[in-house]
């Protein structure tokens, strides 16, 4: 079935996903170009509470592979603050 045959009900939730990731990959691309102890913590702050949000609102609407992919960006987002932030 393709999107446009959906109702809107059954569309709603990979809208709103569709929204949530792009506004992650935002904030990844601020946490990426923030400098140290400036504006990563924060950006690295707000880019874990909105993949934690997507996360849930993807669990709810029973998008299980979203919410896999989004755990596994989560995962990756940790890794590589981590590595480029913590002393």
């Amino acid at each position: 079935m393709s999107d446009k045959s959906k109702s809107v009900d059954e569309r709603v939730p990979h809208i709103a996903a569709q929204l949530v990731e792009r506004d992650i990959c935002l904030l990844y691309h601020q946490l990426a170009n923030a400098r140290p102890f400036l504006g990563a913590p924060a950006a690295y702050s707000d880019c874990k509470e909105s993949l934690a949000e997507a996360i849930v609102l993807a669990r709810k609407t029973g998008l299980d592979e979203k919410v896999r992919e989004l755990e596994t960006k989560l995962a990756h987002y940790k890794t590589v603050y981590r590595s480029q932030f913590s002393s």
